[in-house]
């Protein structure tokens, strides 16, 4: 039994947890047994260490959270006449003030607010009216880098590969004003909220340097070619539940999953090892044209649209 000062360690053998900064999961004897039996310790490193159970969505909320910093990064749009431009919108809540993460495109090419300040968050902008300065509104239409333009769909759904000659793909920005901030609403000219955000310049659509975590995996991606005797890993290939239907070289899909899912995510070289757990036995190679019977794993797509 334990008393009420042991509760926070005494859980069952099979319970594990994982440092941070370790690649593995340990029960407390090994935690015990790696400080030398010096219980306190231990139970100190315990406390702050995180469950096995709830360690894929704290990896997912300190992904999120690494890329709600890239957008602080990025400089604020004051209010005025919009001109063709590339941007990023930042979701914003003004009471309690709360800057969140950007709208972007999931992998099933529907809008959400969980993006970054990537190519899939940044949206060249183009106005398709003047600022009406008495009400602060703005009509224009938005196209992603990567899922073209936002639109509105026959099922009241907002998704982006919108024709530019529909009414659908046209949105109205409103601006008003805190005492510190800018923000605006952004809504579907027929009166659908998408939401409130903080326009921000976009940096780039894409990195102008290579992030030391992706040249970190893109080295581990090339090893794993040069090794790769059975030749699995040459030529390209495609996921078919990915919307863009796109074939990526392996070294291109390890870029693509570091961008889309994980980014700089603590395990080391994620994005090689979920890349290429796809790439054999999801993905089909580029010269195939018919995959016959059930053999392929499907992916939900609720993990296509977890996230970077």
């Amino acid at each position: 039994m334990c008393n009420s000062d042991d509760m926070l360690v005494c859980v069952p053998d099979e319970k594990r947890r994982r440092w941070p900064k370790e690649d593995n999961f340990y029960t407390f004897e090994e935690f015990l047994a790696f400080f030398n039996g010096d219980e306190e310790l231990a139970k100190d490193v315990w406390s702050r260490s995180i469950p096995e159970e709830d360690w894929d969505q704290v990896a997912k909320e300190w992904a999120q959270e690494a890329l709600r910093l890239d957008i602080q990064e990025l400089p604020l749009v004051n209010r005025g006449n919009l001109t063709k431009g590339n941007f990023v919108f930042q979701n914003f809540c003004p009471e309690p003030e709360e800057f969140r993460n950007s709208l972007r495109m999931n992998a099933n090419g529907y809008a959400e607010l969980s993006g970054g300040a990537g190519q899939y968050a940044t949206f060249e902008l183009e106005p398709h009216a003047p600022l009406d300065e008495s009400f602060g509104k703005q009509l224009v239409r938005l196209k992603n880098l990567v899922g073209g333009y936002l639109c509105l769909d026959s099922e009241q759904q907002i998704r982006f590969g919108g024709d530019p000659r529909d009414p659908g793909t046209l949105f109205e920005i409103a601006w008003y004003k805190t005492s510190v901030l800018t923000p605006i609403t952004l809504a579907h000219y027929t009166g659908k909220l998408v939401g409130m955000f903080l326009l921000r310049f976009a940096s780039s659509a894409q990195p102008e340097s290579v992030e030391p975590w992706l040249e970190c995996a893109l080295t581990q991606a090339r090893e794993e070619i040069s090794s790769d005797k059975n030749s699995q890993l040459v030529g390209k290939r495609r996921h078919r539940d990915n919307p863009t239907g796109r074939y990526y070289t392996f070294e291109e899909w390890v870029e693509y999953i570091y961008y889309r899912w994980l980014g700089a995510c603590p395990m080391a070289y994620a994005s090689v090892l979920l890349a290429k757990e796809l790439w054999l036995k999801e993905c089909e190679p580029e010269d195939t044209f018919q995959v016959e019977g059930d053999e392929w794993m499907k992916v939900d797509d609720d993990v296509w649209a977890a996230a970077a």
